[in-house]
């Protein structure tokens, strides 16, 4: 089973917006983007703790103070990895998450959080794609 992959890159606040730089690999694993989502997420509050079946996802995460990522392999308790991110202001945070890996992102910081996932299959409620399970409260 693949691995998630966390990619440090960097980006250019000035007049027009913020500015995030991708490197062409992130791109290439979600393949064909049928679905971009833009969130934020309020202090102390937590989205995710699910996982997806088959879809690929990119999950970019800037203008934070400090917030907690949790994933953990589908079927495996024992895997689960807690990692705390600080601020850094030119710099944001990717997380490339195959399917059947679990994921929730906390905000655990004092400042709206936002976030920007990419995605090869779009969001269906109907669907069994997206699977909760908590991981992260």
């Amino acid at each position: 089973m693949k691995e998630i992959e966390i990619i440090k890159h960097k980006q250019t606040i000035e007049d027009r917006g913020i500015n995030i730089y991708l490197d062409k690999d992130i791109i290439e694993f979600v393949g064909n983007i049928e679905e971009i989502h833009i969130a934020s997420i309020l202090p102390q509050k937590t989205r995710g703790n699910h996982f997806h079946k088959v879809k690929n996802e990119v999950i970019i995460v800037y203008n934070f103070a400090e917030f907690t990522f949790a994933w953990q392999k589908v079927n495996e308790p024992n895997s689960i990895i807690i990692k705390k991110f600080d601020s850094k202001e030119d710099m944001v945070v990717c997380f490339k998450i195959p399917p059947n890996i679990i994921h929730a992102i906390k905000n655990s910081g004092t400042i709206e959080l936002s976030i920007i996932t990419f995605s090869n299959i779009q969001f269906n409620a109907d669907s069994n794609d997206t699977l909760k399970k908590i991981i992260l409260g």
